[in-house]
Formats: C-alpha cells, sequence, structure tokens
C-alpha cells in the first residue's frame, strides 16, 4: 500500500464533523422523533498536514463519497446514532484503503509456444471433425 490509511484516519479523527437527521422510510412515529441517520462530514482543506500526493489522489478520485474538497458519507443503517457514526467511520477507512492503494504496473508477457502449438493442434482437430460432417459432392468420386 502506497499510504499508510491508519496515519491518515489519525489526521482526520479530530476534523471529522458529524450531522444527524430523520432517517427515512417505515417506523412510524420512531423515525418522525429520532434522528438516527448520521452524515460524516470531512473538509479537505482544513487538514493542513496533509501530504500533496494524498490530495492529488482523493481529488483524482471518481467516487460518489467526494465531492472535491468535501467527503460526505451517510449512514441510516440502525436505529442507533452511535453504531451510525461507527458505519460512516467504517466507510471512509473502507473508501480510504480503495482511492490510496497502489496501482500495480502490468508487465507484458508472451504467450508460451507450448500453448501457441496446444491452440493449434486443437483447431486442426476440430476441423477435421467438423469436415467430416459435411455432403459428400458425387462429382468429387
Amino acid at each position: 500500500m502506497l499510504f499508510n490509511t491508519d496515519h491518515i484516519m489519525s489526521l482526520f479523527k479530530e476534523k471529522l464533523a458529524f450531522e444527524t437527521s430523520r432517517s427515512g422510510g417505515k417506523g412510524g412515529q420512531h423515525v418522525n422523533k429520532v434522528e438516527t441517520k448520521v452524515t460524516l462530514v470531512l473538509d479537505l482543506d482544513a487538514i493542513p498536514s496533509l501530504s500533496d500526493d494524498v490530495l492529488e489522489k482523493l481529488k483524482e478520485a471518481e467516487h460518489r463519497y467526494i465531492n472535491y474538497p468535501i467527503i460526505r458519507i451517510s449512514s441510516a443503517k440502525t436505529r442507533s446514532q452511535l453504531k451510525n457514526k461507527k458505519d460512516t467511520t467504517e466507510k471512509l477507512q473502507a473508501f480510504l484503503e480503495e482511492v490510496l492503494v497502489e496501482e500495480k504496473e502490468r508487465k507484458e508477457t508472451k504467450v508460451p509456444r507450448a500453448v501457441k502449438a496446444k491452440r493449434l493442434k486443437n483447431k486442426k482437430n476440430k476441423s477435421e471433425i467438423k469436415s467430416t460432417r459435411k455432403k459428400i459432392n458425387p462429382k468429387d468420386l
């Protein structure tokens, strides 16, 4: 991994802001009274100690969570505000691990000679099998 996401998360911990709102969906009076939906909001410009490499990676990321320089992650999975907060921080951790992974460079390789020979042999066998299915022309006999 190119970047240490645990270190980056520790930088983010101080700047995380949580907004709460009423969750949608079924639930009757409980849904209408309790604000259990949690939205994690993180302003990347507010973190001066973040390296330029990390900021560049996050700026290039095309993800529904990010509208540079703001990252917004919501959760309304459970009826507990605390569990939803934990879920949003886990989603942020997973998002960072996904975005900040170093991409491996592909090394081009040649197809081995034995593999080519085997493919051509199989083609020849199929050709012979199919050629026996043709109608026989009496003029050729």
